[in-house]
């Protein structure tokens, strides 16, 4: 391989440059932009010899860098460009070899190599990631580790996606669940790495860090029992108990049933999320290309919240003004650097009877549209009570 690329370490001649440089540096950007899980949208990494693969740069910049500076030297084997490369460990001495550019297993790969980049070479990197970042990235050793020992179809995470999304789709029971894993570790070959329990299979997946807050609210609205109210047994505004009674006194919460819940997905993770995948880190960086990702809440029904939507709002905005007021640290894998990342809140975009609740005004009778208001051509029918 090296023979056969020496012109990348002979950029000059006779006081010019070499044409087969030139050529050679063309072929070499035709083959990045080739190896799509190796860029950063239209971008590649820079293998110049200042750069040294640590940057991604529009490609007629990394043209620019490599006739300016030439190629990091030793760069014979495209390793960071998509070429089959051996890993660190095995030139170690520990035997374990792993082709990221031509062999892939399948979308559960691209999934965790997606939100980590198809690099973690931290050694390479400007900046180590922060320890939140990094229980994400820890999810690429389930996908280098086979199921067993000679296994070509499923890795452990593959086989964990699988068996939860048939828990799911089958309603299948938690004991009966853990039985059949039971035995399908037995039935599988020794030193097999299938995880024993459901358990155990959620906090895997929990390392994707997109988590989701359930919490207890009163059945009439009055208040949710989140941050300081938390371990209330009943409504501090009506009295209203939190847990349904059962004939079964228990001793302790787990089987407590509440009388409404409410599901809440919180916003910081699901931004910093966007910061660590290549597909969105960019983007977030320019505010007019951008796409948000959005805080999300579940309001438990049948009736509709109206005039009592802030309470439910409160951990939204909690998490709003921590992001204001504080901030948090966050990785942005395509500057390869922690910052400490804040966020505003600008506007919503909702319809007329959702507009009425967020902002407390009344969107019926003369004055229902906010930006015409006294001077609206609203009138009342001869025979009716309703405002047209």
């Amino acid at each position: 391989m090296s023979s056969d690329r020496q012109w990348m370490y002979n950029r000059m001649r006779g006081g010019y440059l070499n044409p087969k440089f030139v050529d050679g540096v063309h072929v070499f950007v035709q083959f990045a932009i080739s190896q799509p899980e190796w860029i950063d949208g239209p971008r590649i990494r820079c293998p110049c010899s200042m750069c040294k693969n640590r940057k991604f740069l529009e490609t007629e910049n990394v043209k620019l860098h490599l006739v300016q500076k030439g190629f990091v030297p030793d760069y014979y084997e495209w390793r960071f460009h998509g070429e089959t490369t051996t890993r660190r460990n095995y030139e170690q001495g520990t035997g374990h070899t792993s082709a990221y550019a031509t062999e892939s297993l399948g979308p559960y790969h691209t999934m965790v190599m997606d939100a980590g980049g198809p690099d973690l070479d931290f050694d390479t990197m400007e900046e180590s990631p922060n320890p939140i970042a990094k229980k994400l990235y820890e999810m690429l050793q389930a996908v280098d580790q086979a199921l067993w020992l000679g296994c070509e179809k499923h890795s452990q995470l593959s086989a964990v996606a699988r068996l939860l999304n048939i828990k799911s789709e089958y309603h299948l029971p938690e004991r009966c669940y853990d039985s059949l894993l039971e035995f399908m570790k037995e039935a599988l070959p020794q030193r097999n790495t299938l995880l024993e329990n459901f358990h155990d299979m959620k906090k895997m997946v929990e390392r994707l860090g997109l988590p989701v807050e359930k919490i207890d609210c009163c059945e009439r609205g009055c208040m949710i029992y989140w941050g300081v109210d938390s371990a209330l047994k009943c409504c501090k505004l009506c009295g209203h108990p939190r847990y349904k009674s059962t004939r079964r006194e228990s001793t302790k919460h787990k089987g407590d049933v509440p009388y409404k819940r409410m599901y809440y997905f919180p916003l910081i993770p699901r931004l910093q999320r966007l910061y660590a995948s290549k597909a969105t880190a960019k983007d977030m960086r320019w505010h007019n290309e951008h796409d948000k990702e959005d805080g999300k809440l579940i309001v438990p029904g049948p009736n509709n919240p109206k005039h009592k939507i802030d309470v439910f709002l409160q951990p939204l905005i909690a998490e709003l003004k921590h992001l204001w007021e504080v901030g948090v640290e966050t990785y942005d894998v395509s500057q390869k650097h922690n910052f400490q990342m804040r966020a505003s809140f600008l506007w919503t975009i909702s319809d007329f009877p959702a507009y009425a609740m967020l902002s407390g005004w009344s969107t019926a009778g003369k004055l229902a549209c906010p930006h015409c208001m006294e001077y609206s051509d609203a009138f009342s029918l001869p025979n009716g009570r309703k405002t047209s």
